[in-house]
Formats: structure tokens, sequence, C-alpha cells
């Protein structure tokens, strides 16, 4: 059994990705663990995680072992400030 894997940026702030050379999707076979990252534009932090497990150390990376169809997705939030 073999899975696609999507890593398209949705939104039009707070994101980047990286692109494998297909573009945005990738295929895996079943229990192949994947790990992801993430990395925030200018003016966000990364939130969290959901639908994978975060690397310990490492909060912007996480793992999903491809046993299903999976949706991971990462949450940014805007940086905000005190002006003084």
């Amino acid at each position: 059994m073999r899975f696609l894997r999507s890593s398209c940026r949705t939104g039009s702030t707070g994101n980047t990705r990286s692109a494998d050379s297909a573009g945005c999707t990738e295929t895996f076979t079943y229990f192949d663990v994947v790990e992801l990252s993430v990395a925030a534009d200018t003016g966000y932090s990364f939130a969290t995680w959901s639908g994978c497990t975060p690397v310990v150390g490492t909060p912007t990376h996480c793992t999903v072992a491809m046993t299903a169809y999976t949706t991971v997705s990462a949450t940014f939030t805007a940086n905000t400030y005190t002006l003084q």
C-alpha cells in the first residue's frame, strides 16, 4: 500500500514549506516514518502541530507513520509587540 503526501502551503502568510522536485507531493510506503519540518515567515511564530508527534527538543519538527491517509497541520500565530 502506498500513500501520497501533499506538503502544499495553505494560507497566504505565516508559514513556509520545502517542496520536493515533483512540486508538493511525495509517495510513501505503508509504515514509512516521515519527518516534517516548518519555518515561520517573518512576523509569525510556530505554535503547534496536529496529526503528528513532535520531535523532542525540536518543536518545529514532527514525525508521522504512514499507516493510513493522514492529515498533518502546523499552526502559526502572528507576533505581537508592545510599543512603549
